[in-house]
């Protein structure tokens, strides 16, 4: 710019305002970055899967006994917290049944 003789203060301010404003961008690129190579760091067992050398990405596909199978899993894992929380509405029924019986022992 001072060969030519020309203010270069504009330039300057648009470039930096440039840097300014992807700066929430770099910094993500950054995180990323150094998440992905200090994980290569780690052990095995604690990298992220996709970074384990024996990863083997899950393939959606169009099967219809996949997809029943996948259900079936999901109906298996919404029973099992039905039943834990009807458990615990029973046990907490039973407690508060005891709890009756030795405030009634205890008034006699």
């Amino acid at each position: 710019w001072t060969t030519a003789g020309a203010d270069s203060t504009q330039a300057l301010r648009r470039i930096r305002a440039w840097h300014d404003a992807s700066k929430s961008t770099r910094d993500r690129h950054l995180r990323f970055w150094e998440r992905y190579h200090m994980a290569l760091q780690d052990k095995i067992k604690q990298r992220p899967q996709k970074l384990r050398p024996d990863y083997v990405p899950r393939q959606d596909c169009n099967d219809p006994v996949h997809a029943v199978k996948k259900l079936l899993v999901t109906w298996g894992l919404l029973l099992e917290k039905k039943a834990q929380r009807a458990e615990k509405e029973r046990r907490k029924a039973v407690r508060k049944q005891i709890k009756a019986r030795q405030d009634r022992l205890s008034e006699l």
